[in-house]
Formats: structure tokens, C-alpha cells, sequence
């Protein structure tokens, strides 16, 4: 009875031991899942983000808090000397309690009574940038961005800086564009 007694207890040590080892591995992959995760996301918004910064130049930025506007280059004239074509759509990227965002317009959102012109660029002011960037996007491009910010678009190479968070665990990215379309 006592070699029973000695071998359950010596099986239920090992049994902790091991449960308490599987539990702090799974805690473990979870983080991973989750930083992996994060990287991701982190990834690909400035992936999106400087595609469409160097499609355009310092003149067609515009920069807000959390919020970013470009109008793109859509060709080069012929003229001498050459002069940009702007494409007649803002591309705009903001962050709000969803994540990230980045919309197109026209059409959506609601009509500033501005009308975009392929011979300079759009640049709204702070008021018409917040109607722009308020609501839902409609391309959500990560749910745990928390900070988006791109340095003045004078200041060149421009920087872009994003932030990503998510229960604890938090990621941060620089990276210095500099725009292939700047004069």
C-alpha cells in the first residue's frame, strides 16, 4: 500500500510538472501567434502606404494626426519642361479606434464641392481632411494600428512611423521613403 501511495504521489508530481511545461509553452506560441501577427499587419500598411507616397511627390501630400492624404501622379507631360499629371482621386489613410484605414474619393466620402484637377494637386485643408477620414474606411488594412505618422512632406526623405498593439504587446516601425517623383 505505501509503494501505491509513494508511486501515485511521485505521478502526480510529474503530472504537474508537465502540465505546468505544456501551459507555458502554449502561452509562449500564443505571444508568437500574436507578435507574428502584429508584424504582419505592421507590414503590409507600410508596404501599402509607401507604394502610394511614391507615386506622387512632396506637392500632392498632405499630412494630418493619424490621417494622411496623396494624390498621385498619374503622367508627365511632354512639354518642355515636363509638368506633372495628377490623377483625379485622393488616396486617403487614417487611423481611428478600427485600426487603419484607406479610402479612395471620389466617390466616397460626402462632396467637399471640390473638384480635382489632373493640373495641380488637391490639398485639403484640416477641416475637409477630417470629413475625409471620418467613419469606416472602406479597405480596413490592419484592426491593431494605433499610430500612423508621416514627417512633412517638405522635409525630405519623408518618414513614416506606424504602431501596432495588441493585449500587451506593442510594435513600432520607421522607414525613411524617399519619393522617386520628388523634384
Amino acid at each position: 500500500m505505501l509503494e501505491l501511495v509513494v508511486a501515485m504521489t511521485i505521478a502526480l508530481g510529474l503530472a504537474v510538472v508537465v502540465t505546468k511545461l505544456f501551459l507555458s509553452g502554449q502561452r509562449w506560441q500564443t505571444r508568437n501567434l500574436r507578435r507574428t501577427n502584429l508584424q504582419q499587419q505592421m507590414m503590409l500598411a507600410t508596404q501599402r502606404i509607401s507604394a502610394d507616397l511614391q507615386q506622387s511627390t512632396p506637392v500632392g501630400i498632405t499630412v494630418g494626426p493619424n490621417q494622411l492624404a496623396v494624390q498621385k501622379i498619374a503622367d508627365v507631360s511632354t512639354d518642355i519642361p515636363p509638368r506633372h499629371i495628377w490623377e483625379t482621386a485622393l488616396i486617403v489613410y487614417f487611423v481611428n479606434s478600427g485600426g487603419l484605414y484607406r479610402r479612395t474619393w471620389p466617390p466616397a466620402p460626402p462632396n467637399l464641392g471640390v473638384t480635382l484637377s489632373t493640373s495641380q494637386p488637391f490639398h485639403p485643408d484640416p477641416a475637409q481632411l477630417n470629413t475625409l477620414c471620418s467613419g469606416n474606411g472602406t479597405n480596413r488594412l490592419g484592426s491593431n494600428l494605433t499610430v500612423m505618422q508621416v514627417s512633412p512632406p517638405n522635409t525630405l526623405p519623408l518618414t513614416l512611423s506606424l504602431s501596432v498593439a495588441e493585449e500587451g504587446e506593442t510594435l513600432s516601425c520607421v522607414r525613411t521613403l524617399s519619393l522617386r517623383n520628388a523634384e
